[in-house]
């Protein structure tokens, strides 16, 4: 059983990955924004932001609880406001990062 559910992981993980990719590629182009842009373009970026928030509080509260303090300020902290920061901007414009 354990063999199954480390294959089902591999494979799921995977087809996200490859979902990734062809979101990355194609997701501004025009068949991709007639079926999708209208239904996440909001929600997308609100979710990402929301995953940036959560990643920087677990990763950094567990940095800080272990004494890593360089992990939280030199990386986190930087990448977290470089994510976060135009994320929520965009938000606050009404969901389009690019205005």
């Amino acid at each position: 059983m354990a063999r199954f559910r480390e294959r089902w992981l591999v494979a799921v993980g995977a087809l996200f990955a490859a979902f990734g990719v062809v979101m990355a590629i194609f997701g501004d182009t025009a068949p991709f924004r007639i079926v999708f842009g209208p239904l996440i373009d909001r929600a997308l970026r609100l979710g990402v932001l929301a995953a940036v928030t959560l990643w920087f509080v677990v990763d950094t509260g567990a940095s800080i609880a272990c004494g890593v303090w360089g992990n939280a300020l030199a990386v986190n902290l930087p990448a977290f406001l470089a994510l976060a920061v135009p994320l929520a901007l965009g938000a606050r414009d009404g969901g389009d990062v690019g205005k």
